[in-house]
């Protein structure tokens, strides 16, 4: 399963031109990192609505810096998670929940916000926004 992180990391830092642009150690730092978060997000799951509230929290505050902060993404590629997690919360939000995200949901939209938090980085060169994950 690490495997797949790492190659799932290496496509999403690729894709937002991290090497060459970062020192090495920095990018190693950046895969522990953003691989931890991806794998916190799993262990949510266990939790009737905490993924999908979470998510939702993370997805409204980076939509919010998206439109009147620093565009940094497609208000699209915000909106749809973010929808997702909508339809994911009326199925998991209850007392005994009809379905839970299980490793590919918790670990999709993990995915999702950590590539959505790594553009508003590289996009600000700031590392303040990995404080949206303190919700």
């Amino acid at each position: 399963r690490l495997l797949f992180h790492l190659l799932a990391m290496t496509c999403a830092f690729q894709a937002a031109e991290v090497f060459g642009a970062y020192p090495w150690w920095a990018v190693i730092i950046g895969y522990i990192v953003f691989i931890g978060i991806v794998n916190a997000y799993n262990f949510m799951d266990g939790i009737n609505g905490i993924t999908g509230l979470y998510s939702i929290a993370v997805l409204v505050s980076l939509g919010w810096v998206n439109e009147y902060v620093q565009a940094f993404t497609s208000a699209d590629f915000i909106v749809y998670p973010l929808l997702a997690s909508l339809v994911f919360l009326f199925f998991n939000f209850r007392k005994r929940a009809k379905c839970f995200a299980g490793d590919v949901g918790s670990v999709g939209i993990a995915f999702w916000v950590v590539t959505l938090l790594l553009l508003l980085i590289i996009r600000t060169q700031d590392l303040i926004w990995l404080g949206f994950l303190m919700v």
